[in-house]
């Protein structure tokens, strides 16, 4: 790579004739660093500000070793190119085996190759997920939510035509990134059941009925049987008892079960 600065041909000059010194070497190789057209890309690449602000900026490649600063400037070309990949994966990619390790290392070229292999396999599905792209690298932590997991198992059928929501309110806090293709697989299976609680709920609101039914009849009867206790004078005597037993006792124990 030719060197068009200023500072950079100074400094190309002195490094021939002072060669092996690490001031020279270092500020010669940060100028051509900041010449590339993929560094001067990154500088504006909204998902890379942290990462460039943590390790790219200026100031901070003055700070690191000539071996290293060597391998950033291997790995440069192809930082954009593996963000964006994980960024695309996050959309529409198999999330739920991605774990720490699968996190690239921006200062090895070979590393990010990988990572652009990798997630470079997406779907025409979109994941449902609360990641924005500037934060693309929760993704690779332990505590995001990658799968239903055990609250799929909780999910009701009412809940069918609102899942996202159910989704995001049980995760309101954390980030979460689930697969559509689990999504999709427990909301067939939500479907599928759904005409077994449907008749279901109707036997129960038929036998509801009849229950209901039946505690009318009995306090209808209950009454004809006072009316006919009162009638022939035994309520004061033994006829309170029977009224108890065979009238108020029952119809109570109905009330509570019904």
């Amino acid at each position: 790579m030719a060197i068009k600065s200023d500072t950079g041909k100074l400094f190309l000059l002195l490094n021939k004739c002072v060669p092996e010194n690490q001031y020279i070497e270092r500020t010669l190789l940060i100028e051509k660093i900041r010449e590339m057209q993929e560094y001067r890309e990154l500088r504006l690449y909204t998902p890379a500000k942290k990462l460039f602000l943590s390790m790219l900026d200026e100031d901070r490649l003055k700070e690191i070793e000539i071996e290293k600063l060597q391998k950033i400037y291997e790995s440069i070309p192809f930082i954009a190119t593996a963000i964006e990949s994980i960024i695309n994966f996050i959309h529409s990619g198999d999330v739920s085996s991605i774990n720490e390790d699968d996190a690239p290392d921006y200062c090895d070229a070979d590393s990010l190759k990988r990572t652009i292999e990798k997630f470079s396999n997406t779907s025409e599905l979109e994941n449902y997920t609360n990641i924005d792209d500037n934060d693309f690298e929760v993704i690779f932590c332990s505590n995001t939510v990658k799968s239903l997991g055990e609250f799929a198992k909780t999910l009701s059928s009412s809940e069918i035509s609102d899942i996202y929501n159910v989704i995001r309110k049980q995760y309101e806090g954390k980030y979460y990134c689930i697969p559509s293709k689990e999504i999709k697989s427990v909301k067939k299976a939500l479907i599928s059941i759904l005409p077994k609680l449907i008749e279901k709920n109707k036997e129960l609101k038929e036998e509801k009925w009849r229950f209901s039914l039946l505690k009318i009849l009995y306090a209808i009867l209950s009454g004809f049987l006072f009316f006919f206790l009162v009638k022939l004078n035994m309520f004061y005597s033994l006829g309170i008892i029977v009224y108890l037993v065979v009238s108020f006792i029952p119809l109570i124990l109905l009330m509570i079960l019904g």
